[in-house]
C-alpha cells in the first residue's frame, strides 16, 4: 500500500480543478481526460468510458495467498493475481447472474513481497469412540471443553507462503455472461449493471460474500482516480519480466471436473496485459 499523501485535486460534481496533470501510471484503454470529468466520481452518475462498462479498480490487501489446485500441499503463492483472483475479489461489489467482470490490465504498484508461515497439521482426526463421549458428555449437562490432541498424535509441518503489502490496480469491462438456465436472472442491461457496481465501489458497499480466497485475501476496493496514477508502479522502467504460466481461470460448470485454463504472463513496467477470456478459455468461456 502507498505511503505517499495526495491532496484531492478534483472531487464528484465539479470535475478537476486546474490543467490535466502529468501521471506515472498510464493504464491501457482508460481516458485520463474521462478520469477528470465530473461525473467520473459520482455515485448517481456514469461518465463516457463507466457508460461503456469499463472501469479502473484499486486493490489493495494486507496479505494474500494466490493458489490454485495444482500447487500442491506444500501451498506457495503465484506472485501476481491472475484474472480470476481479480473476478473474485470484485464479486463482492456485484451479484448480478449475468454480468461478468472481465480484466484487461492488472498494474503491479507494490514491490512483491513474500513471508512463509510454518504450521503443524495433524495426520489422524479424532476418532468416532472419541466424538461419541464427547455428544454424550454435552448430553448430560456437563461443561466440557473443545477436543484436546495428545502430544504422541502424528503431525507433519506444512509451509505456506503469503503476499503482504499488496496495491493492485485493475482496468476491467463488465461484459454479459454465460448464466445456468435453470436460475432465473433479469436480461443483461450494461447501464443498470454499471450503475450498480459504481455505486457499490464508491461508496464502499459489498454483499455479505466479499470475496474471502481463492485464495485466503480480504481485500479492499475502491475506484481508482488520478491522484493513485500519479504514483509510479515499483516496477516502472524495469522492462519486461516473464512471469511465466499463470492460472487464467477456471471452467465449474461441471463440478466433479473443474478444468483450469493457463496463460503466458509478461509484466512490463508493472503492467500485464490479459488476454481476451475467448482466446484462453475458447468454447469454455463464460462470457458472450
Amino acid at each position: 500500500m502507498s505511503n505517499t499523501t495526495t491532496v484531492p485535486i478534483y472531487r464528484a460534481g465539479v470535475g478537476f480543478e486546474g490543467e490535466l496533470p502529468e501521471v506515472a501510471t498510464v493504464p491501457a484503454g482508460i481516458d485520463l481526460e474521462d478520469m477528470c470529468s465530473p461525473e467520473y466520481l459520482d455515485p448517481e452518475k456514469l461518465s463516457r468510458q463507466q457508460r461503456m462498462g469499463r472501469f479502473l479498480v484499486d486493490i489493495t490487501a494486507m496479505t494474500a495467498h494466490i493458489n490454485d489446485e495444482a500447487k500442491g500441499s506444500e501451498k506457495p503463492t503465484h506472485p501476481v493475481p491472475g484474472p480470476s483472483v481479480i473476478q473474485g475479489i470484485l464479486k463482492g461489489n456485484y451479484a448480478h447472474g449475468t454480468e461478468r467482470a472481465c480484466v484487461n490490465q492488472i498494474i503491479v504498484m507494490n514491490k512483491i513481497q513474500t513471508f512463509h508461515v510454518v504450521t503443524n497439521e495433524l495426520n489422524t482426526t479424532p476418532s468416532a469412540e472419541s466424538i461419541e463421549r464427547r455428544r454424550k458428555r454435552e448430553a448430560s449437562g456437563l461443561q466440557i471443553e473443545d477436543f484436546s490432541v495428545a502430544a504422541a498424535e502424528p503431525r507433519q509441518q506444512r509451509d505456506v507462503e503469503y503476499l503482504y503489502d499488496c496495491h493492485w490496480i485493475a482496468e476491467i469491462q463488465l461484459r454479459e455472461q454465460w448464466a445456468d438456465p435453470e436460475k432465473k436472472f433479469e436480461a443483461f442491461n450494461l447501464l443498470k449493471v454499471a450503475h450498480m457496481f459504481k455505486r457499490r465501489l464508491t461508496n464502499g458497499q459489498v454483499y455479505d460474500h466479499q470475496y474471502i480466497g481463492i485464495k485466503e485475501c480480504i481485500a479492499s476496493t475502491r475506484l481508482c482516480t488520478i491522484e493513485d496514477l500519479m504514483e509510479p508502479s515499483y516496477y516502472a522502467g524495469t522492462g519486461a519480466i516473464d512471469m511465466g504460466m499463470r492460472p487464467f481461470g477456471c471452467d465449474y460448470r461441471i463440478p466433479a471436473k473443474p478444468v483450469w485454463y493457463q496463460y503466458h504472463a509478461v509484466m512490463v513496467d508493472g503492467k500485464i496485459d490479459i488476454p481476451d477470456e475467448k482466446e484462453v478459455m475458447g468454447d469454455a468461456a463464460y462470457v458472450l
